[in-house]
């Protein structure tokens, strides 16, 4: 005769991201997915673009300009030199740092 016992385990939660988001962050994330596909359909005017969203707008002009950057550099074929990189980085971060 075999015996089935109960394991004393607790069921175990998946593990949570420690990066929570929040709803002005997924907007902006929205806002700026948005503004990448308007640019890639060759829509290039930066400030029209980043305008359509004035409650955004500042947040994400300097990031459209990294974009138009990168796709301009992109298009060449070329690997990104190193200089560029650490230019683009050192801008990000800025941002980052200032809002």
């Amino acid at each position: 005769m075999v015996t089935v016992t109960a394991m004393n385990t607790k069921p175990t939660l998946p593990p949570v991201d420690e990066e929570v988001r929040t709803v002005e962050e997924l907007a902006l994330a929205r806002v700026l997915e948005e503004c990448l596909q308007a640019m890639e359909q060759g829509e290039m005017d930066l400030d029209g673009l980043a305008g359509r969203y004035p409650e955004a707008e500042k947040e994400i002009r300097p990031l459209l300009e990294i974009a138009q950057q990168l796709k301009g550099r992109r298009a060449t074929g070329m690997p990104l030199p190193l200089e560029f990189r650490e230019e683009l980085r050192d801008k990000l971060l800025a941002h980052h740092l200032s809002s």
